[in-house]
């Protein structure tokens, strides 16, 4: 490092001359060790001084130079409870120190610290001021690795395993260099239990050495494994040809292409017919990227591979295998004789003669007039020879084309010739709707969407599975048809068709069904308990309504409605109410021709409260917690003591961990999979263990790189999102989607990782993740326990 000196460099290299004379001369003539300073005992930093244990009962120490004037440091060893006794002094600019240990103290514990003797040139003295931090160990503290195996896996892959002896376990430090350089580079730290790694993202055909060695939980390291700058090395295999593909040229001839690599010096192609074993049948030279097979049976089928190989007379390395490649020995014929035709409903019929024997299907394409882009719109079976087009849109003209394909192989033949076919566009009525009128008498209306048609027609049923029939004829840009006559107690379905006589084109509205009858009674099934302010209301659709009104009274209070709800609806779940109070609920239904009577009243009463002391203050955050403790779902999370009494607390602003969230969502929502499996760093033992390995095992967590989990870090405020909007997709109860560009009014929306940008936009829109600050999304900022039970409230009950 740059050694800070005093524009009075005469003066100071004068004296500093004088004193390393005296400390490493003057030493030498007599048995004590000198020392020309006051120790001080101050701490130069923590955790500079590391120690590694040799094989040959030697210890090297290391340590940072990073003050400024420091004259000479002192290497200081305690034996056991002995004093530190002075075992060298070196010069400013050293780093390092090998000791030996003698064989009769090496089941002592040897402890070492390094101190710095610093000089001052304003008063031109110097003393002791600065201490390294103690490392203290027995020669047995930590054992080196005892084995090291290396291997390519691919391209950019190359796996270690190592072992250690009678099943010891470290943590254990990776090291690597390229071939070439002596330079050695940390690339990771593997946690106690781990014995494998995946070194990614390297190099094709590159050769890369590696070493490892342990390091115990007081940070003593062992020697390398191997014990010598050269490691254990392997190439990464060459880079995988990509993109095979074949087809057969003739009955005989199969022509396959891939794409070239670098560094290879060939290709193998590899082949076999179903039910056999690959076998080389060729090796072409570098830079080819295709072959002809000839010696092919023609109608039979044949699978091919192909992989790099490189070889120089001293080294060989090869590829991975491509994907397997299947090819017909066959020639694929067009599609003939296409023919378009406009059917009275206005969609497009297309028929061809097929010329294959053996083809898997049609694909039938399509592009408009005003388009060169063409597109496929269907896929049809071996033996169709017709497909009708019902998704064209009338006043357009369409182009169509098609063509035979081998499923097996991806082979494909030619497009056949092209034909046109179109009509006159006409929209179809919007929003048809009705009114009962009286006993027996509706009016049907609907919105005039078109300019072109000539009339309207009304057309009805009185079943859903009974043909249409028609019911009225009317004049164009009539809007509205009153209907007599009807039957009560009965349903009546219409629609209403806009009709262009002259082109013969026409549209549908939407359907409805006229329900004369009244509601049903609705009856309440059940209410479900769910929390201390919360209670799920279950009643039987009727089948009949267009929405239920729900009404709840208390002990000595009158009914009052507190919702309506869709006509699709089963369930309600009534909040913010109050705990260990008994609700009465009562719900009717409605269509157009009025309300059902109520439903039997039914009750239940909510759960107690927890009594919980620190969240009094937290508002909307309260109510969270306090609903999540009475269902049980904070067991686990509240700390009870004889500061509490019956009470608890839940430390509102702590961090939650990874693994506390997880472990509270999977209870939340009553997540259930066999716990099986582990990742390295949760195994059994782990208090979350069950439901850690269950979110694993519905995909909602994934290992790291290194197959962790990391369960005792703070999970952040992105990550919860998305970990929360995968369990409600997994339970079929999706958040909204949010576009990433919502985020924008956040200043630090850059700051939010582009996986999660989506889950993180859900769940800001609908308020489950309130903005930090106000204003901010502070995605890596960690949860807080408020926060995250705040979350589970709001979607729990979704």
């Amino acid at each position: 490092m740059q050694k800070g000196y005093s524009t009075n460099k005469t003066g100071k290299a004068r004296w500093k001359v004088i004193i390393l004379l005296m400390l490493f001369v003057l030493p030498t003539l007599v048995t004590v060790p000198f020392s020309a300073c006051a120790d001080n005992g101050q701490a130069f930093s923590d955790n500079i001084l590391t120690v590694t244990i040799n094989s040959d009962m030697t210890v090297t120490l290391n340590w940072e130079d990073r003050l400024e004037d420091i004259l000479y440091y002192v290497v200081e060893r305690r034996i056991g409870n002995g004093p530190f006794l002075k075992i060298a002094y070196l010069s400013e600019d050293s780093t390092t120190y090998i000791d030996s240990i003698y064989s009769y103290y090496k089941d002592e514990i040897h402890t070492y610290r390094i101190l710095a003797c610093r000089y001052s040139y304003a008063s031109y003295s110097y003393e002791y001021e600065y201490y390294s931090n103690e490392v203290s160990f027995r020669i047995d503290s930590v054992a080196a690795p005892t084995s090291l195996d290396v291997k390519a896996v691919s391209h950019t892959q190359i796996n270690l395993e190592w072992e250690y002896p009678m099943n010891t376990s470290y943590t254990t430090i990776i090291e690597r260099r390229e071939a070439g350089s002596g330079v050695w580079t940390q690339i990771a730290t593997v946690p106690p239990g781990v014995f494998v790694y995946e070194d990614r993202n390297l190099m094709p055909d590159r050769q890369y050495y590696y070493r490892v060695r342990a390091v115990s939980k007081l940070g003593i390291r062992s020697a390398f494994y191997p014990d010598n700058n050269t490691g254990i090395g392997a190439y990464t295999l060459l880079e995988t040809p990509s993109r095979l593909s074949g087809r057969a040229v003739s009955p005989n001839r199969i022509y396959l292409s891939w794409n070239d690599v670098t560094r290879e010096t060939g290709y193998v192609i590899e082949r076999r017919m179903p039910g056999e074993d690959f076998r080389p049948i060729t090796t072409v030279s570098a830079n080819t990227t295709y072959y002809y097979d000839t010696q092919v049976v023609p109608d039979n089928i044949y699978i091919y591979r192909v992989k790099a190989v490189y070889q120089d007379g001293y080294r060989t390395n090869a590829s991975n295998y491509t994907e397997i490649l299947t090819v017909a020995a066959a020639v694929i014929n067009a599609p003939s004789e296409l023919r378009a035709n406009i059917t009275p409903y206005g969609e497009v019929e297309l028929t061809w003669e097929c010329n294959v024997n053996f083809e898997s299907g049609f694909e039938i394409w399509r592009r408009s007039n005003d388009s060169k882009l063409w597109q496929k719109i269907a896929v049809v079976g071996r033996r169709d020879r017709s497909y009708i087009d019902s998704t064209n849109y009338p006043g357009i003209l369409y182009y169509y084309r098609v063509r035979s394909f081998i499923s097996l192989n991806g082979e494909y033949s030619e497009f056949s010739p092209e034909v046109t076919a179109g009509s006159v566009s006409i929209a179809a009525p919007d929003d048809l709707r009705y009114r009962i009128l009286s006993t027996g008498r509706i009016m049907l209306e609907w919105n005039d969407m078109t300019r072109n048609e000539t009339e309207y027609i009304v057309e009805y049923r009185s079943q859903p599975d009974m043909p249409w029939t028609t019911k009225a004829v009317l004049p164009a840009n009539r809007t509205s048809f009153i209907d007599s006559g009807l039957s009560s107690g009965s349903v009546h379905y219409y629609r209403i068709k806009a009709v262009n006589s002259s082109y013969g084109s026409f549209a549908y509205s939407n359907e409805i069904a006229v329900d004369l009858n009244s509601p049903i009674l609705p009856v309440i099934t059940d209410i479900d308990v769910l929390s201390d302010s919360r209670l799920r209301i279950k009643w039987e659709n009727t089948g009949n309504a267009l929405s239920y009104q729900i009404q709840r009274r208390t002990e000595n209070s009158s009914f009052i409605t507190i919702a309506e709800v869709g006509p699709d609806a089963d369930s309600y779940v009534d909040t913010d109410l109050e705990p260990s109070t008994r609700y009465f609920y009562r719900i009717r239904a409605y269509n157009k021709a009025g309300y059902s009577p109520y439903s039997i009243v039914s009750s239940a009463f909510t759960r107690s409260s927890v009594v919980i002391y620190d969240i009094e203050n937290l508002g909307v955050f309260k109510t969270a917690v306090g609903d999540l403790a009475s269902r049980g779902i904070l067991d686990a999370f509240l700390e009870k003591s004889h500061f509490t009494g019956d009470g608890a607390l839940f430390r509102p602003f702590d961090p939650v961990s990874r693994a506390e969230f997880v472990a509270m969502a999977v209870r939340a929502f009553s997540l259930e999979k066999t716990p099986v499996g582990s990742f390295a760093d949760v195994t059994p033992g782990h208090p979350f263990y069950r439901e850690i390995i269950t979110a694993k095992r519905y995909g909602i967590i994934r290992e790291d790189e290194n197959g962790l989990f990391r369960p005792e870090e703070p999970i952040t405020r992105q990550d919860a999102c998305v970990i929360l909007a995968e369990i409600l997709r997994i339970l079929d109860k999706p958040l909204e989607d949010h576009a990433p560009s919502t985020l924008v009014i956040y200043p630090d929306h850059m700051n939010v990782d582009k996986s999660a940008q989506y889950s993180v936009a859900s769940c800001l829109a609908e308020l489950i993740l309130l903005p930090a600050e106000g204003t901010l999304i502070a995605p890596t900022r960690p949860l807080l326990r408020m926060e995250a039970a705040r979350m589970i409230y709001m979607v729990i009950d979704r």
